[in-house]
């Protein structure tokens, strides 16, 4: 396995939080590359590429390590200003299920749909998984210096 996609996404696979510095509320665009980019503003949607390139190369393998750690960090960026509940929302993450702040937001949305991509395209790093994932409980906002104020953890 790639020693950086492995050091990257490990965390994700232990359930393990990193923080973010990704604007809340704006779009999550991931181009044909697997490149990230944060646009400024609220709404809107996220759009990634699904298709399959032949090549599963290092450097493009690291491309997408690199995004998908953005992309989740994005997705667990939360207010804790804000008296709803946090942190609820169970996703499908590398090797095991990640809680991020809502299941349906484009941060989300565009970290599953590369995460897809990372399967089709870098099948070698998917390949030590665990047998089983540990539980984790539900995680909670905790203030920070993100743009929203904290993330998942």
């Amino acid at each position: 396995m790639n020693r950086s996609m492995h050091a990257l996404l490990q965390p994700l696979c232990a359930a393990a939080l990193v923080m973010a510095t990704y604007g809340c509320g704006g779009d999550v665009v991931v181009d044909d590359s697997g490149a990230l980019a944060a646009a400024a503003g609220a709404g809107g949607s996220s759009s990634s590429s699904t298709s399959a390139s032949t090549g599963t190369g290092t450097s493009e393998c690291d491309d997408l390590s690199e995004s998908l750690g953005s992309l989740y960090e994005a997705a667990t960026e939360c207010a804790p200003a804000d008296p709803s509940v946090h942190c609820m929302a169970k996703v499908e993450g590398f090797c095991c299920q990640v809680y991020v702040e809502d299941a349906s937001s484009p941060a989300t949305l565009a970290f599953l749909d590369l995460l897809h991509r990372s399967r089709i395209e870098c099948p070698e790093e998917w390949r030590n998984c665990p047998l089983s994932c540990p539980v984790t409980p539900p995680l909670t906002c905790v203030p920070d210096s993100s743009p929203a104020g904290g993330h998942c953890h």
